[in-house]
């Protein structure tokens, strides 16, 4: 989540705006364990009747930055709700092409995860969301 929160802050600073006082970030999650092992936490997954949504899964956003990693047998049914949410500008870090790609991936799409990302194309790709509203 830090990598998230200063990516954001970084790019609204680049676009000349300054991130409101009292707002926030919403990070939803393709399941909700908490578990710093992902084999763990699909282990605990897969032994659960069924994966718990977040009730904000259903809002509009301005915005939706997809970084679910590569694709994954476990996973993947998991990710359908998000590709048709409610949001006018979907995006993704495509490291394979080293670029940040203007629509929802696909379910065989990497859509790059924070961990390790390198930050400098998603930063300029929001700066130009947040200059833009």
């Amino acid at each position: 989540m830090p990598t998230v929160r200063s990516t954001v802050a970084v790019a609204y600073e680049k676009s000349g705006r300054s991130v409101a006082s009292r707002s926030f970030l919403r990070v939803l999650n393709l399941f909700y364990v908490c578990d710093n092992d992902l084999r763990s936490a699909k282990t605990l997954l897969n032994s659960s009747r069924r994966n718990a949504v977040c009730e904000w899964e259903d809002s509009p956003y301005p915005w939706v930055w997809f970084a679910w990693g590569g694709p994954d047998r476990v996973l993947d049914g998991l990710k359908k709700r998000f590709v048709a949410m409610d949001t006018k500008q979907p995006f993704f870090y495509c490291g394979e092409r080293k670029e940040v790609i203007s629509r929802a991936p696909e379910l065989g799409e990497k859509a790059r995860h924070t961990q390790g990302m390198p930050t400098a194309e998603v930063i300029a790709y929001l700066a130009s969301l947040s200059a833009a509203s």
